[in-house]
């Protein structure tokens, strides 16, 4: 792998490890749940808060991601993740996290983790979310 593919794929991992603890700092703060949605066929993942008028899943919006207050996807392949993808993302045998409002961390069917939730790239970096803590880091897989 090229120095500029590593740093961009180092730097993919940083960004989603970050949005994650970020999710769950929000649902912890603001007593409401937040989710990450991963599509690992377009290459992207978003963030999402329940809606306090709305409560519930089905009524879930886009979260500002605090780099730049956009409510978009994050898009690999794109700059300034060029030549970045994802290989697979596994909450529980699905491809969402929640974080409920003690920062539990669950799947999309709102069941606690019972492994470490993963997200790999394409470089063999991962970012995993373990269970009952939440506690995120992102290093080198397996």
């Amino acid at each position: 792998m090229s120095n500029l593919t590593s740093m961009r794929a180092s730097a993919a991992a940083t960004r989603l490890a970050s949005d994650v603890r970020y999710l769950q700092r929000t649902a912890m703060a603001s007593g409401l749940r937040t989710w990450l949605v991963v599509d690992a066929s377009a290459e992207r993942y978003s963030l999402y808060i329940e809606d306090a008028a709305s409560p519930g899943k089905a009524g879930r919006v886009g979260l500002a991601h605090p780099l730049d207050l956009t409510r978009t996807a994050i898009q690999f392949t794109a700059s300034p993740y060029n030549g970045v993808t994802i290989t697979s993302a596994n909450f529980n045998g699905t491809s969402e996290l929640e974080f409920a409002n003690f920062g539990t961390p669950k799947d999309s069917n709102a069941v606690t983790l019972t492994s470490a939730g993963i997200v790999i790239l394409s470089s063999g970096l991962a970012v995993r979310v373990h269970p009952v803590g939440g506690f995120v880091e992102h290093r080198t897989w397996p």
